[in-house]
């Protein structure tokens, strides 16, 4: 014990002693409460990533999936399907582009959104959008962390907003064009 070595080489007061020992069961107690909370605060944040609705997944430079969140399996709902590699989740055009990300993260770029379409289990089409980042570098063993999002209502209602100005402005064209001829 410290506080016994610490005795044996400089003789303490009682009092002393009984501070330095009350100190150490304090911080005993201090550092039992932090590796509580940090382990609530991990799986509090591990259940964070498990029931978001985005689909998290990690892959590696071969495009092997080694995690997807359970979010992630119900989005897809490949019914008993192991979902071993990217080519399981996205169609070749939208495969090509992450591969690009992922060499410009190689390359060191900065991560970039991006859009590409996308099926879900029940064969419907949507639009989604997602990051790359590479979490873990060692040699040439890469492991990239990917998020998407299915933004196919958003984007739903652009096209939506968009076509109500256009409706708009050709109306508003429309008006000035009859006020001119009266």
């Amino acid at each position: 014990n410290e506080l016994e070595e610490i005795g044996a080489e400089f003789p303490l007061p009682d009092e002393t002693r009984l501070w330095m020992t009350v100190l150490t069961l304090f911080r005993s107690a201090w550092l039992f409460i932090r590796f509580w909370k940090e382990r609530n605060l991990r799986s509090a944040f591990q259940r964070l990533i498990e029931d978001s609705y985005d689909l998290m997944f990690t892959f590696d430079a071969a495009f092997r999936i080694l995690t997807l969140n359970a979010a992630g399996k119900r989005w897809i709902s490949h019914s008993g399907t192991k979902l071993s590699h990217l080519n399981q989740l996205f169609p070749p055009e939208s495969l090509d582009l992450l591969k690009k990300e992922t060499q410009a993260q190689i390359q060191g770029n900065a991560p970039t959104v991006l859009e590409f379409p996308m099926q879900n289990g029940n064969q419907k089409e949507m639009i989604v959008e997602g990051t790359i980042r590479i979490v873990d570098q060692r040699g040439n063993n890469r492991v990239f962390r990917g998020i998407v999002r299915d933004i196919s209502a958003r984007k739903h209602s652009e096209l939506n907003l968009q076509q109500a100005r256009e409706e708009a402005e050709s109306t508003r064209q429309q008006l000035e064009s009859a006020n001119e001829q009266l």
